[in-house]
């Protein structure tokens, strides 16, 4: 959580919520230790030179060299409805694998009585994926300038692919429509993205109006960023088409192999 944090000061707000209060952790001596200050601890040591750091060379513990942007709770609904589905920058949008994923921590949270710490730990992340959310709805660049997809929220992904497992482990996308949106969802992200790694540039974000300066183009559905860089797909060549396939099959090799390691743990010899 710590190392998060030097990419990205505001994942700090993760750390408080990883253990459960109740849990503690053996330490020096056979001495038990509250998880969640140890937590802190651990946060700390990535923390510390960090903020150290800024404070010698930038002049402020907290600046990271982009210069000071205010949040502002006035902008607010401007700020979620853009992170959550705005065309060009919402997270459902280009990762609509998000919401079975926070469906599935809502559930965690219910099936407290019957699953024990487990769920009690999974929905609990909810908290700070909240207050992430809530907090980057107010700042003053919630977009996250010239770059492709949810850029500050793709930072609590992990938290999200927590809750998604969760979600599979209780067999909640096993069957039905639910499979088929779970599976639907995951493609369109990876097809998207994919796309992007090799052929998106920044020219939809600055021609024909830089979105630092209008951040309006992003609510637009005729144009959307995503359909620009598809557009983009096809003139990347041969050497794009020979990259798609590569991926294809590392993850074809990851799901063989998660295959089978899943067949070990459920016959045991």
């Amino acid at each position: 959580t710590g190392l998060g944090a030097v990419a990205r000061q505001t994942t700090a707000l993760l750390a408080p919520f990883i253990p459960g209060a109740h849990v503690g952790v053996t330490v020096a001596g056979g001495r038990r230790a509250d998880a969640v200050i140890v937590t802190l601890v651990g946060a700390a040591l990535g923390m510390l030179p960090l903020v150290v750091f800024n404070a010698v060379v930038l002049g402020d513990p907290f600046e990271q060299g982009y210069g000071s942007k205010p949040f502002d709770v006035g902008g607010l609904t401007t700020g979620l409805v853009g992170l959550l589905v705005s065309p060009s920058r919402g997270l459902f949008v280009y990762e609509p694998w998000a919401v079975l994923a926070l469906a599935s921590m809502v559930i965690a949270a219910f099936a407290n009585t019957t699953r024990g710490n487990l769920s009690r730990r999974i929905s609990g992340l909810l908290v700070p994926w909240v207050l992430f959310l809530l907090l980057y709805a107010t700042y003053a660049e919630w977009w996250g300038g010239r770059v492709f997809g949810p850029r500050f929220l793709d930072d609590l992904a992990p938290v999200l692919v927590v809750g998604l497992a969760w979600g599979v482990k209780g067999g909640w996308f096993a069957f039905g429509v639910s499979r088929a949106v779970l599976w639907l969802s995951a493609a369109w992200s990876l097809v998207i993205f994919n796309a992007a790694a090799f052929v998106y540039d920044q020219s939809w974000d600055t021609f024909p109006v830089n979105v630092n300066d209008d951040p309006s183009r992003l609510f637009s559905w005729a144009d959307p960023q995503w359909l620009a860089v598809l557009r983009q797909f096809a003139a990347g060549g041969y050497a794009v088409m020979v990259a798609v396939a590569l991926t294809a099959l590392a993850l074809v090799f990851l799901a063989r192999v998660e295959g089978l390691m899943g067949r070990r743990v459920s016959s045991p010899r």
